[in-house]
């Protein structure tokens, strides 16, 4: 079976055509998203830890002598997590678990120091 001259010269400017088209001239576009970088650390676990944290401190204060340098470390940490949860979630403004996840931690923040506050007194953060 034998083509056409012209129809092989139609086909191979339909494939240039498309070749062509096909890039787009991409390879000359600046980028115009940011590139995405993902968090280095997971709120869910940073979350975790400051449970986990905030139950150390009531033990440390149910003691019959509060141990008060460890409760306000404690304190210190549990407000140093809740600031790193909201700055993940400052980064993601539309992410509304997120920002849940910053008030929750806010309020373990602000509980932990009114229980240290009303049995220790601690230094200046």
């Amino acid at each position: 079976m034998l083509i056409e001259r012209r129809t092989v010269w139609t086909l191979l400017a339909w494939l240039a055509l498309l070749a062509w088209a096909g890039c787009g001239g991409s390879a000359n576009r600046p980028q115009e998203t940011e590139p995405f970088e993902p968090e280095r650390e997971n709120p869910i676990e940073l979350e975790s830890d400051q449970i986990e944290r905030l139950d150390q401190l009531e033990i440390a204060l149910a003691r019959p002598e509060p141990d008060c340098s460890t409760a306000c470390d404690l304190s210190d940490a549990i407000c140093g997590l809740s600031s790193r949860i909201c700055g993940i979630a400052a980064r993601h403004g539309g992410d509304d678990e997120l920002q849940g996840q910053c008030r929750n931690a806010t309020e373990r923040c602000d509980r932990g120091r009114e229980r240290v506050g009303g049995v220790c007194t601690c230094a200046a953060p």
